[in-house]
């Protein structure tokens, strides 16, 4: 905001100041309320076997398993490229065009003018200047477009005689070889132990630490764009990733790869998958032989106001259940650290908006501003601090009081503790000023009846 528009700034400051406060309390609140559905779950988890098959007693039960995945019948197949691998459950597609990428600067404004022997040269301002771009080539899913090139003003400290006119604006589609940027293809499902128990392939991308699989080798070409296999390193990559490569928009007729020309593609592919896996979900039969994993919700309660948190958590590997839950609350406690950061952070924007105004006044005044700007500055930065340290405080305390009585009024206990000591501190000053006044009084009040004796 403007420095000169002080009523902006004051409401900007009651805005974000009341949404500091809202937002940390919902913030202790989703911590208090989740953590207590973590031990809910945790007390009624049941464990599977290691035979990993359904059966009728652990039906809409909240469970935990590690189970190995069944990788001979799991087999994902992307039909546009016809692109598959065995024993993946995710193929991902990365697809790139060389192109040219725009940078903006700024340079002096220029104008040609003719000198007195007739030769054009530029004459530049040192008070105007104009906005210019470069162009870079370099592999990009967001190349410029040729209307952007040819419309723009290029800056002269660019490199010129590299540029040429990008290749006819082409409408990508929404398939891997038709699509610049990233596509994302999923099993329908994958099948546990002994293939009675499946996770759905909705569910497929909340699987955490899905590990590299060796990428699939076929086909050598795919007949949209004219793709083909090449070595791996074109693409910057290791032997994980098979790269693809395309010369079908190059003006020219040479098919050479090793060196990348304007309007190349090249694809990145990668696969996903798992020998095992850990769950916590509920099983849900979907008919007497096939169950799946699902999400089951904990922790609703009254006292303290809770709604019910949804449970669901697939990771990579073998884990016990303790092993599951300690990685979630610790993910939790994470996240609400850093929200406790961006609160404090926004309140004490609120209030540094809100006092602004006061300095930006005092600056205003001749010859005083001068002198008392950097005083006034410094008080506003000293008192945005406290007001911002003792009302997040305040409010997270009785945050806690709210879920957690205790520790809330020792927290709220501590704050009060503080700001009397801050007020016996500016009373105390004040008192002291006061008894110096007071002593002066008294003094001349001593005084006076002498000297009305005196005048008698």
């Amino acid at each position: 905001m403007r420095q000169n528009n002080p009523c902006a700034m004051i409401l900007g400051g009651f805005f974000l100041i009341p949404l500091g406060c809202y937002l940390t309390w919902k913030n202790e609140a989703n911590q208090v309320c989740t953590t207590g559905a973590y031990q809910v779950a945790s007390e009624n988890t049941y464990e599977m076997g290691e035979t990993c098959s359904i059966s009728e007693e652990q039906n809409d039960l909240f469970l935990h398993l590690t189970c190995p995945v069944d990788q001979e019948s799991l087999v994902t197949t992307e039909s546009s490229t016809g692109i598959s691998a065995k024993g993946a459950y995710k193929l991902s597609f990365l697809t790139q065009q060389y192109g040219y990428v725009q940078s903006y600067q700024t340079q002096k404004k220029c104008k040609t003018i003719v000198d007195v022997y007739g030769q054009p040269r530029d004459v530049c301002s040192d008070e105007e200047s104009e906005s210019c771009s470069c162009f870079d080539l370099q592999w990009t899913t967001m190349p410029v477009s040729s209307a952007t090139f040819s419309s723009a003003t290029l800056c002269r400290s660019c490199i010129h005689d590299k540029y040429r006119t990008p290749p006819k604006d082409q409408e990508w589609g929404s398939t891997p070889a038709t699509k610049i940027g990233n596509f994302n293809f999923y099993a329908d499902q994958v099948p546990l132990g002994d293939g009675t128990l499946k996770i759905d392939g909705s569910d497929i991308p909340e699987i955490n630490n899905k590990p590299l699989l060796p990428a699939p080798k076929s086909p050598i070409t795919i007949e949209t764009n004219s793709f083909k296999i090449v070595d791996s390193l074109l693409c910057g990559e290791g032997e994980a990733v098979t790269c693809y490569y395309s010369t079908n928009m190059r003006e020219s007729i040479t098919m050479d790869t090793n060196t990348p020309h304007l309007g190349d593609l090249r694809m990145k592919v990668k696969a996903y998958g798992s020998k095992q896996i850990s769950a916590l979900g509920k099983e849900v039969q979907t008919n007497e032989k096939i169950a799946t994993i699902k999400a089951a919700s904990f922790g609703g309660s009254t006292v303290p106001p809770c709604k019910p948190r949804s449970l669901f958590y697939l990771t990579d590997g073998k884990h016990d259940s303790d092993e599951l839950y300690e990685i979630l609350q610790t993910s939790l406690n994470a996240q609400t650290v850093i929200f406790r950061i961006i609160t404090m952070l926004v309140v004490g924007l609120g209030f540094h908006l809100s006092f602004s105004p006061l300095k930006n006044s005092v600056e205003a005044v001749p010859v005083i501003g001068i002198c008392c700007g950097p005083l006034i500055e410094y008080v506003m930065h000293l008192f945005t601090v406290l007001a911002t340290l003792i009302l997040w405080t305040a409010v997270f305390a009785i945050a806690w009081i709210f879920y957690r009585p205790f520790f809330g009024a020792s927290i709220l206990l501590l704050v009060g503790l503080v700001c009397s000591g801050i007020a016996y501190v500016f009373k105390k000053g004040k008192y002291g000023e006061l008894s110096n006044s007071d002593e002066a009084q008294i003094e001349m009040d001593s005084m006076k009846p002498n000297t009305d004796k005196e005048m008698v």
